[in-house]
C-alpha cells in the first residue's frame, strides 16, 4: 500500500521525520490522517477485514504515522529476551536500589496526589488524599484531611488520565491541555488466566502455543506447565483491546457494582462457560473434553487512575514535538512529566519507553544517561 499510494520511495524528507511527512497520492501527510482514513482510501473492504481479523492489536482511529515503515523488514528471526523473575521484578529492583542509595530516600504509599500549588519562594506544596488498600484494592479514606508536603522540584510519573485530573496550572495551559486530552488516547485492554490440573489444549489437532482468533478472546497463549507442581498448567485464553465492554458486562454481572479503581477479579461461571465455547472452536476439541478450571482471574485496565493499558497517538500531531513540551510542561516551573504516554522513540506499550522517558528528564538534574 505505501509503495503504491505514497511517496515513501521518492521523498527527500529526512529519515527521522519520514513517518510524519510522507504524503499519500492525494498530497496528505501521514500525521494528519488516521489509519482508518488511509485504509478506506486505498484498501478494499475484504483487505481491511482481513487485517482486523489477523492483527493481534489494532485501533484504526490512530495516527497513520504509526503504520509507516521507513526500512525493509528484517529477514532474521527476532531474538527475545525474557526476565526469569518476571517483569514485575524490574520496578521492584529499581525501587530497592533507590531506597538503599541514601537514608534520605523513602517511599510513601497510599497517597493520592490531587493538586500542586507554587509558593512565593518558588517551592511547591503537594496535596495528597489519603487512601487505603485492602486485598489488593485501593479506595479513598473519606472525611480525612489532605496531606500537605513541600518540594523544590517535582517529577510526575503518573498515567495520562491522572495528569488530566491533576490540579496544577501548568497542565491547564491551552496547548498542554490539548496534548493531554487529544494528542494520545488511552486504550482499554484486558487479559485473564485459567489454571488447570493438566494442559488439555495440547491434545488439540491444531495446537499452537499462540493463537489469534476473530472471537472476543482475540489472543490465546499457552502459559506453560508448573515445574514445582507437574501437570498443573496455565492458559491465557484472552488478551484483547477491542471487546472490553463485553467482558466488563460479564464482570459486573458476576461481581455487582465494582469500584472504579478495581482492575482484578475472580472468574465466575458465566465467563468460564463463554470462554470454553470459544476455546472449543479454536482448538477443535469437543466441549466435553474441556475440564473445569481449578482457578482463574481476569484483569483489565480502563478505570481511573489507569485510564488504559497503554496509549496511542492520534492524527494531527508530530510526536517528538509533543514529547519535548510534555517533558517540562511549564518553562517557569521545575515540574517534570515522566510518563511514556507521550514517548516518541518507543510506543507506550513497549516497556523500554518507560526507561527512555527518564533519560529525557535527567539533563534537567545535571545527569547523563549511560550508553
Amino acid at each position: 500500500m505505501f509503495q503504491n499510494y505514497t511517496d515513501v520511495l521518492t521523498t527527500t524528507v529526512p529519515e527521522d521525520a519520514k513517518q510524519f511527512y510522507i504524503k499519500d497520492v492525494d498530497g496528505l501527510e501521514m500525521y494528519k490522517q488516521s489509519i482508518n482514513s488511509l485504509y478506506h482510501k486505498f484498501l478494499s473492504s475484504e483487505a481491511q477485514n482481513y487485517i482486523r481479523d489477523t492483527a493481534s492489536f489494532l485501533d484504526l482511529g490512530v495516527s497513520a504515522s504509526a503504520e509507516v515503515m521507513t526500512s525493509p523488514p528484517s529477514q532474521e528471526e527476532d531474538e527475545v529476551s525474557t526476565v526469569t523473575t518476571g517483569f514485575g521484578s524490574i520496578p521492584e529492583k529499581l525501587l530497592e536500589t533507590f531506597l538503599r542509595a541514601s537514608r534520605r530516600h523513602n517511599i510513601k504509599l497510599n497517597h493520592h496526589l490531587k493538586a500542586i500549588k507554587k509558593m512565593r519562594n518558588g517551592n511547591y506544596n503537594l496535596y495528597f488524599e489519603p487512601t487505603i488498600t485492602r486485598n489488593g484494592r485501593t479506595s479513598i479514606i473519606k472525611n480525612k484531611p489532605f496531606i500537605k508536603k513541600c518540594a523544590k522540584k517535582v517529577i510526575l510519573a503518573v498515567n495520562r488520565l491522572s495528569l488530566e485530573n491533576l490540579n496544577w496550572k501548568g497542565l491547564y495551559q491551552p496547548h498542554i491541555r490539548e496534548y493531554i486530552t487529544k494528542a494520545v488516547k488511552d486504550v482499554s485492554a484486558g487479559k485473564f488466566f485459567l489454571a488447570y490440573n493438566f494442559p488439555w489444549w495440547r491434545r488439540s489437532p491444531v495446537y499452537s502455543n499462540y493463537a489469534i482468533s476473530d472471537t472476543p478472546l482475540k489472543q490465546t497463549y499457552d502459559f506453560g506447565t508448573s515445574k514445582a507442581n507437574p501437570t498443573k498448567s496455565i492458559l491465557l485464553p484472552m488478551y484483547n483491546d477491542g471487546d472490553i465492554p463485553y467482558w466488563n458486562e460479564l464482570i459486573e454481572r458476576e461481581h455487582g457494582n465494582i469500584n472504579n479503581s478495581d482492575n482484578v477479579f475472580s472468574v465466575g461461571k458465566e465467563i468460564v462457560k463463554v470462554t470454553e465455547r470459544y476455546l472449543s472452536a479454536i482448538y477443535r476439541l469437543p466441549l466435553k473434553d474441556i475440564p473445569p478450571p481449578i482457578n482463574g482471574i481476569i484483569s483489565y485496565w480502563q478505570n481511573y487512575p489507569y485510564g488504559g493499558a497503554w496509549q496511542l497517538w492520534m492524527p494531527g500531531y508530530i510526536w517528538p514535538d509533543v514529547e519535548r513540551q510534555m517533558t517540562k510542561p511549564s518553562k517557569k516551573d521545575d515540574v517534570f512529566v515522566a510518563v511514556n504516554a507521550f514517548s516518541s522513540r518507543s510506543l507506550s506499550y513497549e516497556s523500554n519507553s518507560a526507561l527512555q522517558v527518564v533519560e529525557l528528564i535527567m539533563p534537567y538534574f545535571g545527569l547523563k544517561s549511560k550508553e
